[in-house]
C-alpha cells in the first residue's frame, strides 16, 4: 500500500508541474509562437519533419514525410527551436505572422518542395484542454490524501440507532 501511495504521488506532483507548465505556455501563447522542429536522421529513401507549434492559445503538429532526392545525399539530424513575437491586439501588422487556425482540426494533404513528393498531417487543438486534464490527478490526490486523514466513524453504542455515531477520535479512540 505504501509504494502504491508513492506513486500515486509522484504522479500527481509530476502532473501539478505540467500543469504549471501549460498554463505558463497557454499565457504565453497569447503574445509569442513558439516552434520546435524535429528531423531525425533521414533512412532509407524518406526525410521526415516534425514541427510543433503554439501560438493564439492553439498547437499546432505537423509531422511532413518526404521522398528523399538521391542526389543530396544523406540529411543530418536537425532539432531547432525559436520564438517570435506577435501582436495579438493588431495581427495585420506588416512583419508579424498571420494566423488562421481553426481550433480541433487535422488534415492530410499531399505536398510537392522541388522534385520531393510526399506527404503531410497537421493537428490544431486549443492549449486549454490540457490544464484540465493535468488537474485531475492533483486534485484527485488532494481529496484521496484528505479522507484518509479523516477519523472513521464507528458506532458510539451498541444498537441499531442509525443517529449514534460519533468520531473515534471523540471518544479517546483511533
Amino acid at each position: 500500500m505504501r509504494v502504491l501511495r508513492l506513486l500515486v504521488t509522484a504522479l500527481a506532483a509530476v502532473s501539478f508541474l505540467l500543469l504549471g507548465l501549460s498554463l505558463a505556455w497557454w499565457q504565453r501563447s497569447q503574445s509569442r509562437m513558439d516552434a520546435v522542429v524535429y528531423r531525425p536522421q533521414a533512412s532509407g529513401e524518406v526525410i521526415e519533419l516534425v514541427q510543433m507549434t503554439g501560438a493564439h492559445g492553439k498547437w499546432l503538429f505537423s509531422h511532413v514525410t518526404l521522398s528523399r532526392d538521391a542526389s543530396r545525399g544523406v540529411s543530418a539530424r536537425l532539432f531547432t527551436a525559436h520564438t517570435a513575437v506577435i501582436d495579438p491586439i493588431s495581427p495585420d501588422v506588416p512583419g508579424y505572422p498571420a494566423f488562421g487556425w481553426p481550433a480541433f482540426t487535422w488534415r492530410v494533404s499531399p505536398v510537392k518542395c522541388g522534385n520531393q513528393s510526399g506527404h503531410e498531417l497537421v493537428v490544431v487543438l486549443p492549449i486549454w484542454p490540457a490544464p484540465i486534464v493535468f488537474a485531475i490527478t492533483p486534485v484527485g490526490w488532494f481529496f484521496w490524501c484528505r479522507r484518509r486523514i479523516q477519523a472513521p466513524y464507528e458506532p458510539a453504542v451498541s444498537g441499531d440507532d442509525p443517529f449514534a455515531y460519533a468520531p473515534a477520535a471523540f471518544r479517546g479512540g483511533r
